[in-house]
């Protein structure tokens, strides 16, 4: 008798609308579909648009990677036109409510979405601010399981705070939101983190134990993108050619550049961004100062004109030149602790 070919697994991949949680569950579909998976991504259309060259790449390598778009009305809900991503808000106090009308708006139309995929979809793979998907889990009898971007250290600690706290010391509604997400997980089959066991293998044991060994290490899922389109095309498209900066980085010295990133949504006011300048022109050293177009303030521009800045530069294709890369939210007193340690600096926000 002739071996029938087993059916491939469907699995549906809701990514949260904000950089660092869209960006490794792009990741964890590209793998999915390079092992022989169906993979169908549900987003809205601004953030297809982020990551359409992913789903060029996947059609050209004939991965079954597949997107479907949801239409969110934005201005609708209350945001701006077109805000349909956490790092478009106008304030981070604003994120509550954007994801609380995600869960709403999206609900519906993603049932029906749902509904008619084929084939049948095996495994639901949420991002663990989506709860709503549980809903879709239970009345389409398929697994769910969370998607979290922390590490198991972070969510063991997040896990017993949350034990600790009393209902007073939490804001009403994100008490409320955080109730929902962790009522979906109760549901859920297992959770997803986006880290590996050897890093932290003390916690990530402690977790798995407190999950009924639902737990899956597959981090760091950006490890997938071994060739330079693969890095470059990730995420928002850069501003400028790359040789603009690599050409900088040729000209220092081995291991002498430094990375700071103070993270894809921080947004500083125009004052701050003064003071991390000033701390950059006494570090007197060579650099590069990333500033968003969005965060290219009236008053900062004046500042930065009259301080000699020539430059805005964007790009993602430092890593092989850069030796240390340090997160922080601190402006001088940090800056300074880095230039001691490295000389030059390529800093982003």
């Amino acid at each position: 008798m002739e071996s029938q070919t087993p059916p491939q697994l469907h699995f549906v991949v809701f990514p949260l609308m904000s950089p660092g949680h869209m960006l490794p569950m792009m990741d964890i579909a590209t793998i999915l579909a390079q092992h022989n998976m169906i993979v169908t991504v549900i987003t809205t259309p601004h953030n297809a648009s982020r990551v359409s060259q992913t789903f060029n790449h996947a059609s050209l390598s004939g991965l079954q990677l597949r997107l479907v778009q949801l239409h969110f009305p934005s201005h609708d809900a209350g945001f701006p036109q077109g805000c349909e991503n956490f790092d478009m808000l106008p304030s981070m106090g604003m994120g509550l409510s954007f994801f609380q009308a995600a869960n709403t708006i999206l609900h519906e139309p993603a049932e029906r979405v749902f509904e008619g995929l084929t084939p049948k979809p095996n495994c639901i793979i949420s991002d663990v601010g989506f709860p709503y998907t549980a809903h879709l889990a239970t009345k389409f009898n398929v697994p769910r399981v969370s998607f979290y971007g922390t590490s198991c250290f972070c969510l063991l600690w997040q896990m017993n705070i949350t034990k600790a706290m009393t209902p007073g010391q939490m804001n009403e509604n994100w008490n409320d939101f955080v109730g929902k997400m962790a009522a979906a997980d109760v549901v859920s089959y297992g959770l997803v983190v986006n880290s590996f066991e050897e890093l932290e293998l003390a916690y990530a044991t402690d977790l798995k134990k407190a999950k009924n060994d639902k737990l899956w290490c597959v981090g760091p899922v950006s490890l997938r993108n071994k060739g330079h389109s693969d890095k470059v095309l990730r995420g928002n498209k850069a501003s400028i050619d790359e040789d603009h900066c690599m050409k900088w980085l040729d000209m220092q010295k081995a291991s002498d550049v430094i990375y700071v990133c103070l993270g894809s949504i921080c947004n500083l006011t125009p004052l701050q961004f003064i003071e991390l300048g000033m701390a950059l022109e006494e570090s007197k050293k060579p650099f590069i100062w990333v500033i968003r177009e969005r965060n290219q303030s009236e008053e900062l521009n004046k500042w930065t004109k009259e301080s000699g800045y020539l430059g805005r530069w964007e790009t993602n294709s430092f890593e092989h030149r850069i030796t240390v890369c340090i997160s922080f939210s601190c402006a001088r007193t940090l800056l300074h602790a880095c230039i001691r340690l490295v000389g030059n600096l390529i800093v982003t926000m």
